[in-house]
């Protein structure tokens, strides 16, 4: 699996922060939480929270696995909430 020894690597726990902007103009921080563990078969797992600091609404959560096929490709099943929208200008991230 020529993908995996990137992966394995990454294995761990890590917070930072971001920053949401709409077309609006508008813009607010959230904190990330992020786990990325190795499963069985090869397989992984990401798990990652955002947790809106700067208003009401509850903090989302999501779970991907990366279930490895061949030649290095491989499928991303979503578990629990929909995905919903990008997030951009990231910093502040790092190993915990």
């Amino acid at each position: 699996m020529a993908s995996e020894p990137v992966l394995v690597s990454a294995v761990g726990f890590y917070t930072g922060e971001g920053i949401w902007h709409d077309d609006a103009g508008v813009s607010h921080r959230y904190d990330i939480e992020m786990r990325i563990d190795k499963m069985a078969e090869g397989h992984f797992r990401q798990w990652f929270k955002h947790i809106f600091v700067e208003e009401t609404t509850p903090p989302t959560d999501q779970t991907v696995d990366y279930i490895f096929q061949q030649n290095g490709v491989f499928n991303l099943p979503l578990i629990g909430t929909a995905l919903q929208g990008l997030t951009r200008n990231r910093r502040g991230c790092g190993r915990r």
